[in-house]
């Protein structure tokens, strides 16, 4: 919806205000593509790329000083987008001409000459996405239509008053444009304008009442600000923008920014005929073993801890499957068991061990979920061991069975070093808050792997990793 010209592109790249200083200093134009798009809601990758920029940057200029996440600019985009549709509603539908009467305004309260030297000051500080990527001048901007930068000179405003912006208010400091120009009065005055002089909207209330309202509502949390604009602008917000914001409002439930301290109680699940309204019988459902699977009786083993038991007991070493006594087979056949299930089989990760010991457990032992390769561990004797049990075990009507869980996967696995393709990855943290300063402990020459530095100081569980191609 244009107010004013026929200018159809975004102000701000992203959405939310964003000063020509931060454009320089974190390099924004080389952080997006060739074809910047007209939707900011296409250019989720970028603001994740800046807040990344934007976080060793500052840790860089004043230690200590607290990241902004990425998840924060996609909300601030969100509730921007909302305040803008908002605005530009008021002033075509709800009160055509009343952007017109707020320039003569300004005309009349400034003079022409500083309400122009207002507007160039605002535009070159905060420069329109045409003048920013250079498609157009700033005299020429300025000059043409300044119904734009007027409105978004109103919503500058409201975003450095809203407490909730804190962390990403250095993105669009507006102190600069306070000493250079009658800026703050300016948007005060105008607001007294509007407040006194222009009609209230469809809501009965004055348009800058209006778009203060979120920050009003939940001035501490943009989660909290969204939730209110769901609640209460749904009517003025379009279909599609109303899913986007859900979606803002999911990625913010996410990194904890409106969740208590406590969790909820977990819920309870129940299965069975008539649970949960489902009423269709289950009936069962065998494989080609159907005269032997229903009548199962499976044994659990944690291999290692059997043998060390087995060890014990015969005071002797057994520390691989063909060192298994007959007897032992013999005493489970007799107890009716006819499926040993054997856990902790595969050949495990040497960086599980070693992230374990660098933890402070010197005597640890790799975890065994977290694999090297499926195939047996050398250290029980490899395939050639698992061959001999097998066979003695079929001989006594007792089949073997051990788990097999893709995901499993150890980070220094032979699949991460060889097939990195089988696994979810992007080219930037997920959590543009994490760091990777710890050792490589992979040993595999040319493959770097690295555990999130909050793993290492108990701040978090590292449930992602760095794996770095050193050829490339």
């Amino acid at each position: 919806m244009a107010i004013g010209a026929d200018r159809q592109d975004p102000y701000f790249v992203f959405g939310f205000p964003l000063s020509d200083r931060s454009w320089r200093e974190y390099a924004v134009r080389d952080l997006l593509p060739d074809q910047v798009p007209d939707d900011p809601d296409l250019l989720s990758w970028e603001i994740r790329t800046l807040a990344e920029t934007v976080n060793r940057s500052r840790r860089h200029r004043a230690e200590g000083e607290p990241d902004v996440p990425a998840e924060v600019l996609l909300a601030l985009r969100t509730l921007n987008q909302a305040l803008r549709h908002v605005a530009r509603r008021y002033f075509a539908v709800e009160n055509p001409g009343g952007l017109a009467r707020c320039r003569a305004w300004a005309d009349a309260q400034l003079g022409p000459a500083n309400t122009t030297h207002l507007v160039r000051t605002f535009c070159e500080l905060f420069p329109p996405l045409p003048v920013a990527l250079e498609r157009e001048t700033l005299a020429a901007y300025a000059a043409s239509d300044v119904d734009p930068a007027l409105l978004e000179m109103m919503l500058l405003f409201v975003n450095v008053t809203n407490p909730a912006t804190g962390p990403a208010a250095p993105l669009f400091d507006d102190n600069e444009l306070r000493q250079r120009s009658s800026y703050a009065a300016f948007v005060t005055g105008l607001e007294q304008y509007l407040d006194t002089h222009e009609p209230p909207g469809s809501e009965g209330r004055t348009i800058f009442s209006l778009l203060r309202a979120p920050a009003l509502a939940s001035p501490g949390s943009l989660f909290g600000q969204l939730e209110w604009i769901r609640a209460n602008w749904g009517h003025l917000l379009p279909a599609d923008f109303l899913r986007r914001l859900l979606a803002a409002m999911d990625i913010l439930k996410e990194i904890d920014l409106a969740r208590s301290a406590e969790y909820g109680p977990p819920p309870v699940l129940s299965f069975g005929a008539g649970a949960g309204g489902w009423s269709e019988p289950e009936p069962e459902a065998f494989s080609a073993d159907a005269d032997w699977m229903p009548n199962v009786v499976l044994m659990a083993k944690s291999v290692y801890v059997w043998l060390d038991q087995l060890s014990r007991w015969h005071g002797r070493e057994i520390r691989t499957l063909d060192q298994i006594p007959d007897g032992e087979l013999d005493r489970l056949v007799a107890w009716g068991v006819n499926g040993l299930w054997l856990i902790g089989l595969w050949q495990r990760s040497e960086a599980s061990r070693r992230i374990k010991q660098q933890m402070g457990n010197d005597d640890a032992a790799a975890s065994a979920y977290a694999l090297y390769d499926y195939r047996i561990a050398d250290d029980l004797g490899g395939e050639g061991a698992w061959q001999n049990l097998s066979e003695r075990a079929g001989a006594r009507g007792l089949r073997l069975a051990s788990d097999m869980v893709p995901n499993h996967m150890g980070i220094d696995s032979r699949w991460v070093v060889e097939h990195p393709e089988y696994f979810l990855q992007l080219p930037h943290p997920p959590y543009p808050g994490y760091r990777y300063g710890g050792p490589d402990v992979c040993d595999t020459p040319g493959v770097a792997v690295r555990i999130e530095d909050g793993y290492r100081d108990h701040s978090d569980a590292a449930v992602v990793f760095q794996r770095v191609d050193e050829h490339s």
